[in-house]
């Protein structure tokens, strides 16, 4: 009858004749040895229906042949009751890994949804790692209100409100993002730590530039342009014609810098009198007719 004991698993030496020993007084416990002596416990049973299965419990002598035992007979209950022990362990590290999603990770799965401009993907780049490169690296779940309210007031302090406010904006999305994310029922997020921002009133909103070119600037500068600019007598004054046009499209179109810096010929229809923009923020072409300023028509003549 064979027992698997300390004392017979210590005597066993390479060369070895037989590769699994099987204990008789608990039927599924065994330990497998490899051909240079390593000891693997392991505990063997059925499923009703199903074929034997066997599962891998430690290798001797981290693991003493007692403790080896005990987790065999708990093994093998499980196969009794119908539960497969190793698809429950593959299961409970599947889930383990969901839960453990990192920040860094919803970054990159947020930016893979969302498709935004290629300016724009840059720009969260750039503000994730200079603000969150310390954090990319952890789980998603065990980023707590404080910490956020802790970074957010150091961002603010050493690289103004405004980098703080765009950087915490972001990391507000990657937690909605992943909000609606479950693991077997379970939400991977129940709250948006971020959420402490807005509820502290952190952000120091400044007021809103209230200045804009009047009627009368406006036409000094069309006066300028189409008849003083290009006289003898004027002064040196450092306007280019192109920086003027460029000036006036936006004026005239409401584009902002960056789209007005994208347009190429090829997005003028001068015969249907139509100019498109291409790859707005909102991701969509916009397209406006060409019409010439009331202020300026007398002025073509």
């Amino acid at each position: 009858m064979v027992k698997i004991n300390k004392a017979l698993i210590e005597s066993i030496k390479p060369p070895i004749p037989k590769e699994f020993i099987r204990d008789d007084s608990l039927v599924g416990f065994g330990a497998r040895v490899s051909p240079k002596g390593r000891i693997t416990f392991i505990a063997e049973g059925r499923i009703r229906g199903q074929q034997t299965k066997r599962v891998t419990l430690g290798t001797y002598p981290a693991m003493s042949v007692a403790t080896a035992k005990d987790l065999a007979r708990e093994t093998i209950q499980q196969f009794q009751q119908g539960i497969d022990p190793k698809a429950e362990q593959q299961a409970k590290q599947a889930n383990e890994k969901a839960m453990g999603i990192t920040v860094g990770q919803v970054f990159e799965n947020y930016l893979a949804v969302r498709k935004l401009a290629r300016k724009t993907e840059s720009d969260y780049h750039n503000t994730f790692r200079l603000v969150f490169s310390g954090w990319s690296g952890r789980p998603i779940r065990s980023i707590v209100r404080s910490e956020v309210e802790k970074l957010f007031s150091e961002v603010a302090k050493s690289r103004g409100d405004r980098t703080a406010e765009k950087a915490f904006t972001i990391l507000s999305a990657l937690f909605n993002f992943s909000s609606t994310d479950e693991v077997n029922g379970v939400r991977i997020l129940t709250s948006n730590p971020c959420d402490v921002i807005k509820v502290k009133k952190l952000v120091r909103r400044s007021n809103p530039k209230e200045r804009f070119l009047s009627k009368a600037e406006i036409a000094r500068l069309y006066s300028f342009y189409y008849v003083e600019m290009d006289w003898p007598e004027t002064k040196p004054h450092g306007v280019t014609k192109q920086g003027i046009h460029y000036f006036l499209l936006l004026l005239h179109t409401g584009l902002r810098r960056s789209e007005a810096f994208k347009l190429r010929w090829e997005d003028v229809d001068w015969q249907g009198k139509i100019v498109t923009v291409r790859a707005t923020k909102n991701g969509t072409n916009h397209r406006f007719p060409m019409v010439i300023p009331p202020e300026s028509k007398g002025l073509h003549k």
